[in-house]
């Protein structure tokens, strides 16, 4: 099983001089390659939609539906 890291930031915007959250998310995900850490991808999601969900339905959507990941939270 390898593993896979991943961030999670939340997306704002500012009104008015108050930044405020959007709902949205940015999660980007990493693998290791020559002892290093590689950005692999990155996806948007809402805030209330699980982040592993969301990089699991990427990688069913993109290929790797049969291997298994080890998701870390940075």
């Amino acid at each position: 099983m390898s593993k896979l890291f991943y961030t999670v930031e939340k997306q704002t915007q500012t009104i008015n001089t108050i930044e405020e959250c959007t709902g949205w998310k940015t999660i980007q995900v990493y693998k290791i390659a020559n002892n290093q850490p590689k950005m692999w991808f990155e996806i948007e999601a809402r805030n209330d939609d699980s982040s592993v969900n969301e990089i699991q339905t990427w990688l069913d959507n993109n290929g790797f539906e049969d291997r298994e990941y080890e998701f870390v939270w940075l």
